[in-house]
């Protein structure tokens, strides 16, 4: 009996310690619009690409999520991005090999592509939106109520200090959310939380939906990376919005679902169950 349970022993900790490292390097896999969707937008005074996973508006926010010190086996999160190919509509097919949707400016959602979102984050999924009209567009699926339009430039204020997308892994974020012209949600609904308000109503907004989380941004400029075009956009991007889509993105990726990365203290709670079944004391 002693060299059996001795047996056992080892085969759960070799178990245990296979599974940690395992998951400290799994990979967080990014989907995201096509060029066909989301791509240049041009006028007498230039252009700007908003394709997140390869356009140029959005690269410092990009490059920070791909940036091995934030997010990688030895960073701050111990999961590395992986930035999958871009669709042109989002399907339950395309979704299934996503653990966090990324939605830029221009991405405006059909009821079939609400309806598979929907799905994918009940089932352990993350969203990271920010699009002027997201309100008009997601409030049905999220629960919330779309509120009115800011035009021109405004300033959004922190209004949960203590929400994890302010303070998160990668820090603590203060001062004023520099945004441009941009939707609001008037009510954040029961799954929803709001973190930073624009003069009309809620700029930013976090969504705990099923077993999958959520955080979308009413406004599409705040991670915006220069240079600005007049008459297309103007780049909001600062030290504390970038601040903010790291923590944003990883409040995103930490949904605690089937489908999510599990982190290693889940397998610490896993094994030391077992080791309590196997080793308890017969009466």
């Amino acid at each position: 009996m002693y060299r059996k349970k001795m047996f056992l022993w080892i085969m759960i900790l070799s178990l245990f310690f296979t599974l940690i490292p395992a998951a400290s390097a799994a990979v967080i896999d990014v989907l995201t619009y096509d060029e066909s969707v989301v791509g240049v937008k041009s006028n007498v005074n230039g252009s700007i690409n908003f394709n997140f996973a390869t356009g140029g508006g959005y690269a410092t926010v990009r490059n920070s999520l791909l940036n091995t010190s934030n997010f990688g086996s030895g960073g701050i999160i111990p999961h590395s991005v992986n930035i999958l190919a871009p669709v042109p509509v989002l399907t339950g097919t395309a979704l299934s090999n996503a653990d966090v949707v990324v939605l830029s400016a221009y991405s405006n959602l059909s009821d079939a592509e609400k309806t598979a979102l929907s799905v994918f984050m009940e089932g352990g999924g993350g969203v990271l939106i920010f699009n002027n009209y997201a309100a008009t567009n997601l409030d049905s699926m999220l629960g919330a109520t779309a509120g009115p339009y800011t035009t021109g430039d405004t300033t959004g204020t922190i209004t949960d200090s203590a929400s994890p997308i302010i303070n998160g892994p990668f820090g603590v974020v203060s001062g004023n959310i520099l945004a441009g012209w941009s939707g609001s949600f008037s009510d954040a609904g029961a799954e929803g939380s709001e973190v930073i308000a624009n003069p009309v109503g809620s700029l930013g907004v976090t969504f705990d939906t099923g077993y999958g989380r959520g955080v979308v941004f009413t406004d599409e400029e705040l991670f915006l990376n220069s240079p600005s075009v007049d008459g297309i956009a103007w780049a909001a991007l600062r030290d504390n919005t970038e601040l903010l889509f790291l923590n944003s993105f990883a409040y995103a990726a930490s949904g605690h679902g089937p489908g999510v990365i599990p982190e290693p203290g889940t397998f610490l709670l896993m094994g030391a169950g077992l080791l309590g079944f196997f080793f308890r004391r017969k009466p």
